[in-house]
């Protein structure tokens, strides 16, 4: 009887000494959720993951030997004035009040409710620890000054998204962006996206779109950009109609590479298929098997799967219970106040289930985030089935592959298609031979000039207007030469000096015609003129008269050439004309030649070539 009361006594003063925390538990449903639906299921996993923790704390030595947790447990059903109410039935509780250290609220786990208990704890000196929601909102730490959770923000996603591509060298990307309503955090995870590439040198189009209708025009839209390399920032309900889209463009293969953002649980068989060889970068889930997790030792709820929502519950816990402990060994009475404890979580630093537990504030546009510095998985979908490859940790920015990574082609595709230019020039050969033909009708023309010089006396030569013939001759000379003058290009004269080809070959051709073709319209004109004329009286043309009428051509050669240079000259263009796929399709060869451009070319050839079109048809 004596040593019965002497342990009843022990007990009595033991519980007295232990310093006890009260802990409000704020979940959708006390019971197991039966509803078949995936968020129904996710309420489940978490929920166990909360009570295996607290299994875990009360029976751990580590925690149990110096503080007692006083859980209260109540139904929100995903309603915010529900878990209002039991806020604050929580905290007018008067016995309970007299019993406990009433500092944490766990969840939570619908964010609709998390939002207005985390603008409202601080009134209370009270902390929210979150577990589920991953929505941008919550990292506001001027807004929301208690609020912790253990699940990095979904906008942190472009931590891992920027590691990617450093990895493997892909410099050039196009994000496909689902944009409004309660899509809008995607724009916020591309506006942190965005802050990354200024520093890192990665170039990124986007493409947006807001629903299952702009679906067909976005891909089509990122077909355009020609790009290998595809970030999702999309609902990724969204993920079986886009992909197997973007399959049927081609935009889903070896060569093209997807990273999808986000938990992806229940995959469809679809899915699976089109996706192939893409990459799903998210949260990580429970990484216990690369940590050493303090020889924690439990047995996990039957309700446990690899969905992430088990580990962020458990660590949520332990969170709390870390605190816990700190005040505790440490004497420290913190009830009123706040600021020692948001000290305590600052700096709080374990080793938990999704890896090392720690925060990080950083001022962004003068507003304050507080972040879960987490870690991430990376995790590639091959032979239908969703396999981790690696892993990022954001805590010392170190991206490791733990197992091979799968590409069709043996290795990692080029973020674009290297573009090969290649001049495509008149071979040497042929261009020194038509010169070479060209010099001998220059030879020929000044023959035929000598020949009409030495013969103008005879009568047949004198009859045929041997000096309208010399004009055709000097015409024909003209346009031989335009022959050298058009197959020179940048291997022969270098491109500062290549705007006095374009003139000489402008002149050239023009006077050329004006000359030979002005000549022969000449001569017709008189034919035409004597042979029409009906009384029969004799008319005499005169050579100077119609020579009067090739110097009018050239007249207007020199205004129309002389504006086009002064106004609008000519400079050297690369023209692109056709492009050639290599054997490996990851560079393609693109084929250029050197031409002559002006800005309005389009104006001053039809008025060039408008009226000596009417010298040919009059």
């Amino acid at each position: 009887m004596f040593l019965f009361i002497c342990l009843v006594s022990n007990a009595i003063i033991y519980c007295e000494c232990i310093q006890h925390y009260g802990i409000l538990n704020l979940i959708p449903y006390t019971e197991i959720c039966t509803f078949p639906t995936e968020n129904c299921k996710n309420i489940n996993i978490s929920n166990a993951g909360l009570e295996d923790a607290f299994k875990y704390v009360e029976t751990n030595p580590y925690y149990a030997d110096y503080f007692a947790l006083d859980i209260k447990r109540a139904e929100t059903k995903c309603d915010p004035a529900r878990a209002t109410k039991e806020l604050f039935e929580y905290i007018n509780d008067d016995v309970q009040s007299s019993m406990t250290s009433r500092l944490f609220v766990l969840g939570p786990f619908c964010s609709n409710v998390v939002l207005p208990l985390a603008y409202a704890l601080p009134f209370w000196n009270m902390f929210q620890i979150g577990y589920a929601s991953q929505i941008p909102q919550l990292s506001n730490a001027d807004t929301y000054e208690t609020f912790y959770r253990t699940v990095p923000s979904i906008t942190s996603l472009h931590e891992i998204c920027h590691a990617l591509l450093l990895h493997f060298n892909w410099t050039s990307v196009a994000i496909l962006l689902q944009e409004g309503g309660q899509y809008s955090v995607y724009s916020e995870l591309f506006s942190a996206f965005m802050s990354d590439t200024k520093e890192s040198g990665i170039d990124y189009d986007v493409i947006t779109f807001q629903d299952k209708s702009d679906i067909e025009i976005a891909l089509k839209d990122l077909q355009a950009l020609k790009l290998r390399i595809f970030l999702g920032f999309f609902d990724l309900d969204f993920a079986e109609n886009i992909l197997c889209h973007a399959k049927s463009l081609g935009l889903v293969n070896g060569r093209h590479i997807w990273a999808l953002t986000g938990n992806m649980e229940s995959p469809s068989a679809e899915t699976l298929k089109c996706a192939q060889g893409s990459f799903l970068l998210s949260i990580s889930k429970d990484i216990s098997d690369h940590y050493a997790l303090n020889s924690m030792t439990f047995n996990r709820s039957r309700f446990y799967t690899s969905n992430y929502l088990y580990s962020y519950s458990f660590d949520a816990v332990l969170l709390v219970a870390e605190t816990f402990r700190y005040l505790t060994v440490n004497e420290i009475n913190a009830t009123s106040n706040a600021s020692v404890i948001s000290q305590i979580l600052e700096n709080n630093n374990f080793t938990g289930m999704t890896g090392e537990v720690s925060f990080k504030t950083s001022n962004v546009k003068g507003v304050q985030l507080r972040e879960r510095i987490g870690s991430y998985s990376i995790s590639q979908f091959i032979d239908n089935e969703i396999r981790p490859v690696g892993i990022y940790h954001a805590v010392n920015c170190s991206l490791v592959f733990h197992s091979s990574v799968y590409w069709e082609y043996g290795n990692a595709p080029k973020s674009k298609l290297e573009v090969i230019k290649k001049h495509f020039a008149i071979s040497n050969y042929l261009y020194f031979l038509f010169c070479f033909i060209s010099l001998l009708g220059c030879f020929l023309a000044f023959g035929f000039l000598f020949f009409n010089i030495h013969n103008r006396n005879i009568r047949f030569i004198k009859m045929s207007s041997p000096n309208m013939n010399n004009v055709i001759i000097f015409g024909c000379i003209l346009s031989y030469i335009s022959v050298f003058l058009l197959g020179l290009d940048t291997t022969y004269i270098p491109r500062s000096s290549y705007w006095a080809v374009c003139t000489g070959r402008a002149w050239c051709l023009a006077s050329a015609f004006t000359l030979a073709y002005g000549s022969m319209f000449s001569k017709t004109w008189r034919v035409h003129q004597i042979f029409t004329n009906v009384k029969m009286k004799k008319k005499v043309i005169k050579d100077y008269q119609l020579m009067s009428v090739i110097v009018l051509f050239l007249f207007l050669d020199m205004v129309v050439l002389i504006s086009w240079q002064i106004i609008d000259p000519m400079v050297f263009k690369e023209a692109e004309f056709t492009y050639e796929r290599n054997v490996n399709e990851d560079a393609e060869i693109q084929f250029w030649f050197d031409t002559c451009s002006s800005q309005n070319m389009n104006i001053w050839l039809p008025i060039l070539y408008g009226y000596k079109g009417l010298i040919m048809v009059l």
